[in-house]
């Protein structure tokens, strides 16, 4: 069972920031359509969802490219393996490049070793693009044991939950993992929902939600995740409202444009997981040490949770709330 551990007022962003803005792509294809009763797939769904990476995807590096942004890539390991060019030009612009399953599975339907083996094959195709190791994971609907299997396979990060705003300890025994939660407000719910939606739909909400999290920056330091497709907002008339959006978020001040992994990182330095050495990737804590074994980040010298939780600064036995941090 893991155990949820919450940072409350212990996450802070790195100075000058208090609100964190978090650009996510979910890069998939046709990756994941499924055939009908007869066995036959939607040719005009498969063409649509193919612009993706045959055109939206440079679209969207040569948009980020201009406003100096680094984002997160979350990418299928078949779509990469079908258009190889693209994830190193991810890499290659210096992108956050992590896992998505391997064609898109949705995850609560696999068996635990067929949704491990997913990850497995994904991971491997991904780190012969890139030549990095693979530090987070987002899947198609996550089934319950994902986050323990993201751990096994060392990931730093997973970033499936829809249950929170800020990043949170996902806990296993002495394993960790971040959970780094996303937001129901991504182009899929505007425009897969319904396909003629007007591009400044998606802005006024996109606005808005960013609104609500900068505000609350004035009260504790927030996160804002966009989750976007390369086939849906990589569109004409689509892009330009990204455009708008970024130009609107970088208006403000104190705004920290992070990659996921960024994200994850900064949780574990404010849970005081601090870097000690690159060497054997190993973080040390006030009164316990945090070390990576065989890519698990592991807890050791701990003598029971309650203590972890306190030595982490964090509620652990039960879940952090304060009049300031409610999110209800």
């Amino acid at each position: 069972m893991l155990q949820e551990i919450f940072l409350g007022e212990k996450l802070q962003w790195p100075k000058p920031y208090r609100c964190a803005v978090n650009f996510v792509f979910n890069y998939q294809g046709a990756e994941g359509l499924e055939p009908d009763a007869k066995g036959r797939i939607d040719a005009e769904e498969y063409a649509r969802r193919e612009y993706g990476p045959r055109v939206g995807i440079w679209r969207i590096l040569r948009l980020l490219d201009r406003y100096q942004i680094k984002a997160t890539f979350v990418t299928c390991g078949a779509l990469a393996e079908r258009y190889p060019d693209t994830v190193k030009a991810i890499h290659a612009a210096g992108h956050d490049v992590a896992g998505h399953g391997y064609h898109h599975e949705k995850a609560w339907k696999l068996t635990q070793e067929e949704e491990l083996e997913t990850m497995r094959k994904t991971v491997d195709v991904l780190t012969g693009l890139t030549g990095k190791t693979i530090d987070g994971w987002r899947c198609c609907f996550q089934s319950h044991v994902t986050p323990d299997l993201g751990i096994g396979q060392g990931f730093i990060w997973n970033s499936n939950s829809f249950s929170h705003d800020l990043p949170y300890l996902l806990k296993d025994g002495n394993k960790i993992i971040v959970e780094v939660p996303r937001q129901p407000f991504g182009d899929m719910f505007v425009f897969q929902g319904g396909k003629t939606a007007n591009p400044d739909d998606a802005l006024a909400i996109w606005k808005k939600s960013f609104d609500t999290f900068y505000s609350e920056s004035n009260l504790f330091h927030t996160y804002c995740q966009f989750s976007l497709h390369p086939f849906l907002i990589g569109r004409p008339g689509r892009i330009e409202v990204l455009s708008e959006l970024i130009e609107y978020v970088k208006r403000h001040e104190g705004v920290w444009f992070a990659t996921t992994d960024e994200i994850a990182r900064r949780v574990l330095e404010c849970a005081s997981l601090t870097a000690i050495g690159w060497s054997g990737l190993r973080f040390r804590g006030p009164s316990h040490e945090v070390s990576f074994v065989h890519g698990r980040i592991q807890l050791s010298n701990c003598r029971e949770s309650t203590r972890v939780a306190a030595r982490l600064h964090c509620s652990a036995a039960t879940r952090f709330r304060s009049q300031r941090l409610s999110r209800g």
